[in-house]
């Protein structure tokens, strides 16, 4: 069997395509936990804002619609750090079939007679190929349920400076 044969090219790469793969599920998923600490710290500090801010009205009676808004606002916003730590929540995942596992199946296609790896080698590559598809299935289910909850904070964020910047203007208007 030669380096050129098309079929071992193919299998080799296949098995490439899903490491590619691999890597831009796991850069994904680092990007949805910067985006979930990203949106907690404004949702956090967004809150302690709040706080500050009904502190500092004391010497101003607050109208039924600024009290409603406000407790609102401080739900909304603390939805929006509980979406966000559940985008972060430690999830259980399998990991890419590296090094042991290849090492084992490495020393079993070379512990055969070298006559024989060459009707052995294309059963050799689809060992390596075979755990990827569910690794990467499951990866990617993860990261769109990471993604909601994301998207969800970020909604609640927005939600509540909206209703910030409302009741902010109401108040000025007196």
């Amino acid at each position: 069997m030669s380096k050129d044969d098309p079929g071992l090219e193919a299998l080799t790469s296949v098995v490439n395509g899903y490491r590619e793969e691999y890597a831009e599920l796991s850069e994904t998923w680092r990007h949805i936990d910067g985006k979930a600490q990203v949106t907690a710290s404004i949702s956090g500090v967004f809150l302690a804002a709040i706080f500050a801010f009904i502190r500092d009205i004391k010497s101003v009676i607050p109208s039924e619609l600024m009290r409603i808004g406000m407790q609102f606002t401080i739900i909304i916003l603390m939805l929006s750090v509980v979406f966000a730590v559940l985008a972060l929540w430690i999830r259980n995942v399998s990991t890419a079939p590296l090094g042991q596992p290849l090492d084992e199946i490495t020393k079993d296609f070379l512990s055969v007679p070298e006559k024989e790896r060459e009707l052995r080698v294309y059963d050799f590559m689809r060992d390596q190929i075979e755990p990827w598809p569910e690794i990467n299935q499951e990866i990617h289910k993860k990261n769109i349920s990471k993604a909601r909850f994301v998207i969800s904070s970020q909604v609640s964020l927005l939600v509540a400076i909206i209703i910030t910047a409302i009741l902010s203007i109401l108040m000025i208007r007196g």
